[in-house]
């Protein structure tokens, strides 16, 4: 498991890998959020994160590799 705290959204895009590298996380691995995080109920997927227009400030992006890939989102 691996924590970060992106800035914005061009440190969201390299959290979540770049369209040619393949250890990129596919756009339909669900996304999770933890309570108190204000992000539209839209956001479902690692696809509709990455169609997110900025990144709230404080919140956490949390990326699970193994043994399948999962993505929450968490306030400090």
């Amino acid at each position: 498991m691996t924590t970060y705290a992106p800035e914005n959204m061009v440190d969201v895009h390299l959290c979540l890998g770049r369209p040619d590298n393949l250890n990129r996380i596919a756009d339909g691995v669900p996304v999770t959020l933890s309570p108190g995080v204000r992000l539209p109920s839209a956001i479902r997927t690692v696809g509709d994160l990455r169609n997110l227009p900025a990144w709230p400030a404080r919140h956490r992006l949390i990326i699970e590799w193994y043994p399948s890939a999962e993505v929450r989102i968490k306030l400090p």
